[in-house]
């Protein structure tokens, strides 16, 4: 029983110990921060109360949790790298003070706010200069805010982009709800923290079987996270394939695709490169191409275009079956460039000129052939790709495919042939909605007596109208007006014949009436 009681004294010192140091340590922080937003000279105004007080009402670091969706062995994992990641975009990440000072992110979203939140919400005294210390700080307030934007903005980026790279249309899609954990304050002596928290939940994508050339395939239900919002499934609106307008088809995509898409862009990782044919899915051109019923949707990344997602519409979604290459010989500027250097499909994939990493170089981007080549044939944004992509990924060791290309496209084409050569786009392709929004009719202006007339005249002539429609001959009524014909040819004889006469008898009947009145 003693011992019991000795426990908890002990844990009871132990809090209070760990509490008073937080607050020495929080007041060290206040006074720091105070000097950095050019606030120094108002701190040593605070008196005691003031200074313990804001020193107790903190903003804690965030917290990274699970949600109970995500309790498998991947999800655990996953969430385990979210928070080392975070913590090293919080520390690493600077952001610049109206005076020029720096901080790391997360002593923005802890002790600027914590300050700033203590003197928005305080109206006791704080010193003798109170009025003066509050009224400075809510005018600092006013001109953070839109430095608060923007971290805010940047983190929203952070948990996108990780959440990209984790996720998966096999294993699950994460993505954070923001949520806040506060302790309870008894009084105004007691701590009081609130902590932010991103509660991360897993969705996983439906899964479907298709018939795809005769054979059985497993596809996924393509989308992505968004911050705050969850999954955003893919889809395409009705217009956009050339149909009727107000109706959208989900999209969905083949591991075969995911495959080419991979190894052909080759410089992103599945999920984000995934991630990217969402967004061209939902937002590129889409084209027609002659020979094929198939939809091809423009595949870009950073707005450079880099080939086709190429789809059908199967059982009402829309079936992402391959990604083919802007200049691969399935693509109309692939096929230019056969014509115009008369080089083979073999010969293209030997060198290397069926993927992204054949045009991250050097020599593709500088040389004037290959300039004017890409550009006749509708390939100029890869001129483009060296610089935009060399900025994001390392492209160190590509250098070498590129110099073969250009080495093996000078010797096998004449230069000359291409100056007559008119420039391709692909752009006549482009599919135009089949029934584009009519323009709404201009209303006519009717005069109030001669609204019932109008009414009543829409009521003589509907009825006129629906009478003079012509209704559909019956097949049966058909074979019985054959059957009758031969019987009823004598009939219309026989009567023809009667009537003839009955007329000679009436006309001499009239011949000697006349000649008895002679």
């Amino acid at each position: 029983m003693a011992s019991t009681k000795a426990k908890k004294v002990n844990a009871y010192q132990a809090e209070k110990l760990r509490k008073a140091h937080l607050v020495n340590v929080q007041k060290a922080k206040n006074k720091q921060m105070f000097a950095l937003l050019g606030l120094g000279h108002l701190y040593p105004l605070l008196n005691d109360y003031g200074i313990l007080a804001s020193a107790k009402i903190r903003i804690a670091t965030t917290l990274i949790q699970a949600a109970p969706s995500c309790n498998d062995q991947r999800s655990k994992e996953a969430i385990e790298y979210i928070k080392g990641a975070f913590k090293q975009f919080e520390l690493n990440t600077e952001v610049t003070l109206l005076n020029g000072n720096k901080i790391t992110v997360r002593d923005f979203r802890t002790t600027l706010t914590s300050v700033f939140v203590f003197f928005l919400t305080n109206k006791g005294n704080v010193g003798p200069h109170s009025v003066q210390i509050i009224t400075e700080v809510h005018k600092l307030f006013k001109k953070y805010l839109d430095t608060w934007a923007g971290v805010n903005m940047l983190c929203e980026h952070f948990f996108d982009d990780v959440c990209t790279h984790i996720s998966s249309l096999k294993y699950g899609i994460y993505y954070p709800k923001e949520e806040h954990k506060s302790g309870s304050r008894r009084d105004i002596n007691d701590n009081w923290a609130i902590s932010p928290v991103f509660a991360f939940n897993v969705e996983i994508p439906e899964r479907k079987t298709v018939a795809i050339e005769g054979k059985k395939r497993e596809v996924y239900h393509m989308g992505f996270p968004e911050f705050k919002k969850g999954v955003r499934w893919t889809t395409v609106a009705s217009e956009r394939l050339g149909f009727t307008h107000g109706q959208s088809y989900p999209c969905y995509i083949q591991q075969h695709a995911i495959k080419r898409l991979v190894e052909r862009i080759g410089i992103f990782s599945e999920s984000v490169t995934v991630f990217q044919a969402c967004l061209s899915m939902e937002h590129s051109k889409v084209l027609r191409i002659p020979g094929s019923d198939a939809y091809y949707f423009e595949f870009k990344i950073m707005d450079i275009k880099l080939g086709y997602l190429v789809a059908s519409l199967i059982d009402g979604i829309l079936v992402v079956k391959t990604f083919i290459f802007v200049t691969q010989s399935g693509s109309p500027e692939g096929k230019r460039i056969e014509t115009a250097t008369g080089i083979k499909r073999a010969d293209k994939d030997y060198i290397g000129m069926g993927t992204l990493k054949g045009f991250l170089s050097e020599d593709v981007a500088t040389n004037p052939k290959m300039a004017l080549l890409l550009e006749k044939v509708g390939c100029t944004d890869l001129l483009r790709a060296y610089d935009v992509f060399s900025q994001k990924v390392n492209i160190k060791g590509m250098q070498s495919t590129g110099r073969i290309i250009t080495q093996f496209l000078e010797k096998t084409w004449a230069y000359s042939n291409l100056e007559s050569i008119e420039s391709y786009s692909s752009d006549f392709l482009a599919i135009v909605p089949a029934l584009p929004p009519e323009p709404m009719p201009e209303p006519i202006a009717v005069v109030k007596e001669d609204v019932v007339e109008a009414a009543e005249q829409e009521e003589d002539v509907a009825p006129v109208a629906e009478a003079s429609a012509p209704k559909p001959r019956s097949w049966k009524m058909l074979i019985v007006g054959i059957i009758l014909l031969p019987l009823t040819l004598p009939l219309v004889l026989f009567l023809n014949l009667l009537a003839w006469i009955l007329e000679g008898l009436m006309s001499k009947k009239n011949r000697n009436n006349a000649g008895n009145n002679g």
